[in-house]
């Protein structure tokens, strides 16, 4: 699908038929009432309805760089039984980042900046919590979910990290309906035959 309106003033005839037709695709695909919204500032983090949708776009706009609709059905492009270059394999950890990205403004900065030892310098006008601020909780965890980000899944794994392959299996639950239960019942089974994968132990983890 021609997606070069995303990036088209909002209040244009090309981007509100680019809205109609990504809506049209959305809930064609999914039997729900409602999907993940993806403008910029919900994020596919709120389900809503087609027409909350709708307004969303038109008033916050889409998020720029999600231009693989896989959380709304569009299928990878990828052949069976073929092997997928390392190259596409970063494409779609870069797909991951830049997601998180438009979550987290300047994100980029905080993960690629090496502090030297004894620096206290944090970096400014960002949402990313510090550990070092006075929500330490918070802090902690948001440095741990980036460790699993650029944790592979398994040693030798060039495809996917932990975060990204908990990206698809959340996106597989939302897309079939499966139940959390469902969801811990699989991880159990994956862990057991698969021991050196890090997979987390339930689906609330």
């Amino acid at each position: 699908m021609d997606k070069s309106w995303i990036n088209k003033p909002r209040l244009s005839q090309d981007y509100r038929l680019g809205v109609k037709n990504f809506l049209d695709f959305a809930f064609g695909k999914s039997n729900a009432p409602m999907v993940k919204c993806p403008c910029t500032r919900c994020s596919l983090a709120k389900s809503k309805t087609r027409e909350d949708i709708e307004g969303d776009l038109i008033c916050h706009g889409f998020l720029n760089s999600y231009t693989s609709w896989i959380v709304h059905g569009e299928d990878m492009c990828v052949t069976e039984n073929a092997r997928v270059p390392s190259d596409s394999a970063h494409v779609e950890l870069d797909s991951t980042f830049n997601l998180l990205d438009d979550i987290f403004p300047d994100i980029s900065a905080n993960m690629n900046e090496e502090h030297e030892e004894g620096s206290s310098g944090q970096p400014m006008d960002t949402d990313r919590p510090s550990a070092s601020s006075g929500n330490s909780k918070k802090g902690e965890g948001f440095d741990e979910m980036f460790a699993d980000y650029n944790q592979e899944l398994y040693p030798g794994c060039d495809k996917f990290t932990k975060l990204s392959f908990i990206l698809k299996l959340y996106h597989i639950k939302c897309m079939c309906g499966i139940s959390d239960k469902g969801i811990s019942m699989v991880l159990d089974l994956m862990k057991e035959a698969f021991s050196h994968a890090k997979l987390p132990d339930s689906f609330n983890d």
